[in-house]
């Protein structure tokens, strides 16, 4: 049985291989990797009855699903690719091209039953990515609900279909924070980020209390998630420790932007 960071390492080298296309490199930025949800995403599947060969495939299959996500993410904001229609078509094309190759590894093993659950959460993370860009949620609790299942539904079908949920309020928790924790980086150093753009757009009051207390709006979803994370951290046994090193990361930046803001 390989070693966790082995597994981690193998599975990075797949989705670089996957999606290494030397036209699209050449003409747009290269796909990132999102290294928490690289490892998260293999810890979990290390804790289903799988082998080291499942574990490999369907961790890459998720990544390059993340990274097709994240890269037609890139075509829907305007300041991206504004007046450069190429660039736009190309990373059209290329968030087309990695999600095929989702497909195609999935296709090629013939395991139908996990092109179904994929497809499943593909569709969830749209659906409520489209809820969060139209400012079709009724208040804070819904958008923020529209935020766990961008984050979290790709991973939360694995945890169901391999009956992992011992782990589910962990890597629901871990997710939610890392993306508040990324939104309030962007903000505090630009004055501005996505979500608190999308509560100013959303009403009138809204806009007015995200004015008057920027992020605090969220800290009490944030309070909950710290809560809940501490807790699963504090009670889980034999967590890597890589996955303890990053999550321990996330609790304190966490608490010290929470801090400063109450001073």
């Amino acid at each position: 049985m390989m070693l966790f960071q082995e597994m981690v390492e193998m599975v990075r080298e797949e989705v670089l291989q996957k999606i290494a296309h030397p036209y699209l490199f050449k003409h747009i930025d290269n796909p990132v990797i999102d290294e928490d949800k690289l490892l998260l995403t293999v810890f979990l599947l290390k804790q289903a009855d799988l082998n080291d060969s499942q574990v490999i495939t369907y961790a890459t299959t998720k990544m390059l699903i993340q990274i097709a996500l994240d890269t037609h993410e890139l075509v829907t904001n305007d300041s991206v690719h504004k007046g450069i229609e190429k660039n736009r078509q190309l990373t059209i094309l290329a968030g087309d091209f990695y999600s095929g190759q989702y497909y195609k590894l999935l296709a090629d093993l013939e395991d139908y039953e996990m092109i179904k659950v994929f497809a499943e959460a593909i569709k969830e993370v749209n659906e409520n990515k489209m809820i969060i860009y139209q400012q079709a949620f009724a208040g804070l609790s819904e958008m923020r609900e529209a935020i766990v299942a961008v984050e979290f539904s790709i991973l939360e079908k694995l945890i169901d279909r391999f009956r992992l949920d011992y782990w589910k309020n962990f890597a629901l928790s871990f997710l939610f924070l890392n993306r508040m924790l990324q939104d309030r980086n962007t903000y505090n150093l630009t004055g501005n980020s996505f979500l608190f753009n999308r509560l100013t757009k959303h009403s009138e009051e809204l806009a007015r209390l995200a004015e008057e207390n920027k992020y605090l709006l969220f800290d009490p979803f944030i309070q909950e998630a710290t809560d809940m994370l501490t807790e699963a951290l504090t009670s889980s046994k034999n967590v890597e420790d890589s996955i303890t090193a990053r999550t321990t990361a996330i609790l304190d930046k966490i608490k010290q932007q929470m801090y400063v803001e109450e001073g």
